[in-house]
């Protein structure tokens, strides 16, 4: 499996923290590849972030496969049965760290080449 390394990226002062929340159910075979992308975005970014995958009841390794990929960025969090994409989210910002909050789904129906402009508007 691929990981993402950890870059030496350092944020820059006066930026609002951003933490990205990916409601995932079933998305073994392409949550790796998603969080990669996403993660080349984000270090981007000079903002320091978090990403918190919530894993939907998937029964198909998604958590697993999900905290594979460089822990220090990525908090993956997993329940059963599954509850709905509106419960993952809910579950996701009870345990953001960071004031500005993002959301994504784990397939990147929305493209994560996005989300600087979206900070740049909401921050």
């Amino acid at each position: 499996m691929a990981t993402s390394p950890t870059p030496s990226v350092t944020p820059v002062p006066g930026q609002l923290a951003v933490s990205v929340i990916i409601p995932a159910y079933q998305e073994e075979s392409g949550i790796v590849e998603a969080l990669d992308r996403l993660l080349k975005v984000l270090d981007g970014t000079n903002r320091q972030y978090e990403i918190l995958v919530i894993s939907d009841g998937s029964t198909d390794g998604t958590a697993q496969v999900a905290r594979s990929v460089r822990p220090s960025k990525v908090d993956v969090y997993e329940y059963s049965p599954n509850r709905g994409k509106g419960y993952a989210l809910a579950v996701g910002v009870e345990r953001t760290r960071h004031p500005l909050v993002v959301f994504i789904d784990g397939d990147l129906d929305l493209d994560p080449v996005v989300i600087p402009s979206y900070l740049e508007l909401i921050a």
